[in-house]
């Protein structure tokens, strides 16, 4: 088997042709983007997509257009890098300057989640997990301004006292409505019951 010395595709979406080609050093792992960013460039996916937001930014003062972050997001997702936080890696990448229409040797892209703060600053960040989240470097990274987050607790024998009376409260409550929606004729389907309460909780480990 032999392998080509160069790819036999030439991609101009940036401006200047580019030839992809092995190399012995590690240069970047997600080569195969450049083909997703000239069938992109070809379809217009991403500039439509970031033509539909409102950007209310000065744009003296802002280093990132909304077309290079719709891109950062996508491009990064269909790599496989679904957390943002892989981003900060990916700020480095020759390959994901590229798909932002910079120039390799260019200075590292910002943080992702600093210019989405810069792009909308009023906005509340809210984090929502389930019971597998509830732990305590998850809670110290969302304990900081502007984030707000709601994680899903396992049941426990605390909990399950501590809510008894509104599960009582509840089902008694969905008798009723099961009862009334039999009046009807013909019947309706009973609508659910949905009670809710707060209360602080900590657990002892």
């Amino acid at each position: 088997m032999s392998v080509p010395p160069a790819w036999p595709q030439v991609l101009d979406f940036i401006g200047t042709p580019l030839v992809i080609e092995p190399s012995a050093g590690q240069l970047s792992g997600d080569a195969g983007l450049l083909a997703i960013r000239q069938f992109d460039q070809r379809i217009a996916l991403t500039r439509s997509f970031a033509e539909a937001l409102d950007d209310p930014r000065d744009p003296d003062l802002t280093e990132h257009t909304f077309l290079e972050m719709v891109r950062s997001r996508v491009y990064g997702i269909l790599a496989g890098h679904e957390d943002q936080n892989d981003h900060d890696t990916l700020r480095h990448d020759p390959v994901c300057k590229l798909l932002a229409d910079r120039p390799p040797e260019d200075d590292d892209l910002a943080y992702l989640e600093t210019r989405l703060r810069q792009a909308w600053p009023a906005v509340v960040r809210h984090f929502r997990g389930d019971c597998g989240c509830g732990v305590p470097d998850l809670y110290d990274a969302c304990e900081r301004p502007g984030v707000a987050y709601t994680f899903g607790l396992s049941t426990n024998a605390a909990l399950q006292r501590a809510t008894e009376g509104l599960l009582a409260e509840a089902v008694t409550a969905y008798e009723r409505e099961r009862q009334a929606a039999r009046q009807p004729d013909p019947p309706r389907p009973a609508v659910p019951s949905r009670l809710f309460t707060g209360f602080w909780y900590q657990a002892g480990t």
